[in-house]
């Protein structure tokens, strides 16, 4: 039996929390639909993230690129930017390409995106090394966040990612050397949730969100070590920088959004915090 098909009630009864999705994607390609449908139940097309939207209440997300035909398909389409924050991919292995950088300049001055994003353990890169600093000065100068993917590399195992790569103790440099910039550990290091903890502790521009700790159904067996990660980081750092995120379509936001507000041993005024005002503060700056 899957732990959260029991427990299907508390979603309701928290609607009354307001909430911000702080990491989601969509799938745009007729096959990615498909397979996506296929492997975990979920529908990733725009049209059903609106959907989803409003069925779990969610009023604001922050939507994130995986690549750069992606990068092109988000903004070919209308987005209204109060309710969605678009973070576009980007690619260090061209920073050196003064014409590279000129286009994610003009992205981030048109407002077509708002934030960039990082994906070393797919790529093989860490976000310490010298083809990441355009990145870093880029957003300095735009004043917009850098979320960075840390922590396990599911996916497709063609891509061969590395998890070595995705170790979030290399962004405490990054987070020293650019005080000014707002930078997000995706996913909270998970595994390395205390190597995250950390570095989001000492580092006042640091941010976590608590994204993609599942995909498809939680089981039994998960739970414990995840409800005790979970309450780790939530003692451990202010709760002010840590983000409620789901990782939607790689799961459902119903059951993403029960595992969190039934583990988090917290208040209801720390659970808003989580759940809506933190993110509403480091992405919209409200």
């Amino acid at each position: 039996m899957k732990i959260l098909d029991s427990v299907k009630k508390t979603v309701g009864s928290s609607n009354h929390i307001k909430a911000i999705d702080a990491h989601v994607h969509v799938d745009l390609a007729k096959e990615d639909i498909e397979t996506n449908v296929k492997n975990f139940g979920v529908d990733p097309s725009f049209e059903s993230l609106l959907s989803e939207m409003k069925k779990n209440n969610i009023e604001r997300i922050v939507l994130i690129s995986e690549e750069e035909e992606e990068n092109i398909e988000l903004m070919n389409m209308k987005i209204d930017h109060e309710k969605i924050f678009p973070i576009m991919y980007v690619d260090p292995f061209q920073s050196s390409s003064k014409e590279y950088m000129e286009v994610l300049e003009k992205r981030l001055k048109d407002g077509i995106f708002k934030g960039m994003k990082l994906f070393p353990g797919y790529e093989y890169f860490n976000p310490s090394e010298e083809k990441c600093v355009p990145i870093f000065k880029l957003a300095e100068k735009m004043k917009v966040p850098v979320m960075i993917h840390t922590g396990d590399t599911q996916g497709d195992p063609d891509l061969k990612p590395k998890v070595k790569y995705a170790r979030p103790h290399y962004i405490d440099e990054v987070a020293v050397e650019f005080p000014n910039v707002k930078i997000i550990i995706a996913h909270a290091g998970n595994p390395w949730v205390h190597d995250a903890a950390e570095i989001a502790y000492k580092n006042h521009n640091v941010f976590l969100d608590v994204s993609g700790w599942f995909v498809g159904k939680l089981e039994k067996k998960s739970l414990g070590a995840m409800t005790h990660n979970l309450n780790f980081v939530l003692s451990f750092v202010a709760v002010d920088k840590v983000m409620y995120g789901s990782d939607w379509p790689l799961v459902q936001m119903a059951d993403y959004m029960n595992f969190i507000k039934r583990t988090a041993k917290i208040d209801k005024t720390e659970l808003q915090k989580l759940m809506y005002k933190n993110a509403l503060k480091v992405f919209w700056n409200k």
